[in-house]
């Protein structure tokens, strides 16, 4: 087996993981590496069962010879899972390794209860779209290989913890990362933030994908902003930037007061609005197994022309504008994404944020509606379980001792190991 160094490897795997089929000479132009190493490491990727070759197909010809056959990521080397975990609802998208989807699930996120009782729910989940996905297969079932799985809290950058989940009962210190590893030790288990998801969702397939400057703001039942800064994801120095929803503009409030929410989300969250609203003009939409209504369902009965909705949403997009505009003069990104929620009225909510931008700051970005809507967060998770199970497919200089499938001694894919994956990510 020949030996290389890992960057070359890795850098190999990643143009691959980009393009999705690709041939040896894009791949060298791509890397800068010569076209004899290319082919070595192709093959040494093919006889340990990483990529497939398509030969029979081409790119076409740049000059004598047979056209060079294209190749990809094996699909049945494992899955890969992305969570999006709500304050009503949790979603998961399971996927082969190059990221198609092949199935998905939607279960109630229990957040009354919370704890425990949360984490089945999305384990249930996870098994059962994993059980539809190897069908009658047994001896040879594919196994996990990575998991994200965003939640509406704050995480600890270093240990993953989830430090504080407010909407979600008893997911205070909560340490899912733990939990997730012991259930899947094989896999790589990374736990962020729903919002920064969303907006690795945008960077990756949505509006977001020809800026490198952008902020995503998240209105749920939570508040909050993933901010994409230089082409890739900013989480500050603690790890917790973009928490909107503490963005205050009465000196007067006291955070101790206010059951662990900031000022934006304590007046102008879900909970409060709803209760402007009032029982009448909000009812709420039962077909993801919630009984309570949500924001979306105050924007849909505001859609729907409600005159008292549709009087507390626009009192609620006129603060939003005020945040907006101070996200505005602190970063001056290129691009607003709007997500969350108010994706269901879209253009509504750019057209009276933009009013307040455009009054409050010189300078306005360009201010649009998410084209993920709710899926943003989900394929942000699923998008980032796969570069990072990619990532972490070479952290040994050998092939075949660094599969996280090609032996039980790798142990899970946690610590160092991790963090390694991420530096050479870098």
């Amino acid at each position: 087996m020949e030996k290389y160094a890992r960057q070359n490897v890795q850098s190999v795997i990643e143009t691959i993981r980009k393009s999705r089929s690709v041939n040896r000479r894009a791949i060298a132009r791509e890397t800068g590496l010569s076209a004899p190493t290319v082919t070595r490491i192709i093959s040494d990727l093919l006889a340990a069962g990483v990529v497939r070759a398509s030969d029979g197909e081409a790119t076409g010809k740049s000059g004598p010879g047979r056209p060079a056959g294209l190749v990809s990521l094996e699909p049945n080397l494992g899955f890969i899972v992305g969570v999006d975990v709500g304050e009503h609802t949790i979603r998961v998208a399971l996927g082969d390794l190059t990221g198609r989807i092949v199935a998905t699930r939607r279960v109630p996120s229990v957040a009354r209860e919370g704890g425990h009782l949360t984490f089945q729910n999305l384990i249930g989940a996870i098994e059962d779209a994993l059980a539809e996905a190897n069908g009658s297969r047994h001896e040879d079932a594919s196994p996990i290989l990575g998991i994200t799985v965003g939640v509406p809290g704050t995480v600890d950058r270093e240990s993953e913890i989830v430090l504080d989940a407010p909407n979600i009962r008893r997911w205070r210190n909560y340490p899912l990362n733990q939990l997730l590893q012991e259930r899947y030790p094989r896999a790589s288990v990374r736990v962020e933030n729903d919002v920064n998801m969303a907006a690795v969702g945008e960077a990756a397939f949505g509006v977001g994908r020809d800026y490198r400057d952008f902020v995503f703001v998240s209105f749920r039942q939570g508040i909050g902003a993933g901010i994409w800064l230089n082409g890739e994801l900013y989480r500050g120095g603690t790890g917790m930037a973009g928490e909107l929803g503490f963005m205050a503009f009465d000196p007067a409030f006291d955070y101790s007061q206010s059951a662990g929410l900031g000022y934006l989300e304590t007046l102008f969250g879900e909970q409060a609005l709803l209760e402007r609203a009032g029982a009448t003009a909000v009812a709420a939409d039962e077909q993801d197994g919630k009984s309570d209504p949500s924001l979306r369902d105050l924007c849909l009965a505001a859609k729907a022309g409600n005159v008292q909705a549709g009087e507390v949403l626009d009192h609620a997009l006129l603060t939003y504008g005020t945040a907006i505009s101070n996200i505005v003069s602190l970063l001056s990104p290129e691009l607003i994404v709007l997500g969350g929620d108010l994706t269901v009225v879209g253009d509504l909510a750019v057209n009276r944020i933009s009013e307040t931008v455009d009054r409050l700051t010189p300078h306005r970005p360009r201010i649009m509606a998410s084209l993920l809507g709710e899926d943003a967060g989900l394929q942000g998770a699923i998008h980032q379980a796969q570069v990072d199970t990619c990532a972490l497919l070479f952290l040994d200089d050998e092939v075949h001792r660094s599969t996280l499938v090609g032996s039980e001694r790798n142990g899970p894919v946690t610590g160092d190991r991790k963090r390694a994956a991420e530096r050479s990510e870098r």
